[in-house]
């Protein structure tokens, strides 16, 4: 998945700007306003499995289509900051019944430290886990960004760090 370099631009621009920090300033007051079941001005929706936890960022007016490309960028830019490896990127399309669904994805990995000891009974530090970020559009219009954490659980793995912690690290 490449963006175009009006694209890339634009990106910077809106970084440049502030605009980015505008947004994702908006996306943590409402996180903690969802966490306190108070009502909002963005849409943020939680996650929570066995082995994933994630966040759901709704589309609004609040953003522009091109604004909401670049936060789901921005999201794999400020995991990368992380010192995670981008692993990969894509693009999906799929004909549903009656709409035609399409979903960009990033996929980012911890770096895996082995052992200077060569000890491996030790387990592997899997840091927040693997993160996955979607960008959802329904009929080529955006309707909501995905971002989870996938956790590894067994013995070669230490515990994951906590789920909030890499939010507030991110917003």
């Amino acid at each position: 998945m490449q963006r175009s370099q009006s694209d890339q631009q634009e990106y910077f621009r809106w970084l440049n700007e502030g605009k980015a920090k505008d947004v994702l300033q908006k996306i943590q007051k409402s996180y903690q306003l969802k966490k306190l079941s108070l009502p909002s001005e963005i849409e943020v929706h939680f996650f929570k499995m066995n082995g994933s936890n994630g966040i759901a960022i709704s589309y609004n007016s609040s953003y522009t289509p091109k604004e909401f490309q670049h936060l789901f960028d921005y999201l794999k830019d400020r995991v990368k900051s992380l010192a995670y490896l981008h692993h990969s990127s894509h693009r999906l399309v799929y004909e549903k019944k009656d709409y035609l669904e399409t979903i960009q994805k990033h996929y980012l990995k911890p770096p895996i430290k082995l052992p200077e000891d060569n000890d491996f009974r030790n387990a592997i530090d899997q840091h927040y886990g693997n993160v996955l970020i979607e960008y959802i559009l329904i009929d080529e219009k955006p309707s909501f960004i995905r971002f989870l954490a996938l956790t590894y659980s067994d013995q070669n793995y230490q515990n994951a760090l906590p789920f909030e912690q890499l939010i507030q690290k991110i917003f």
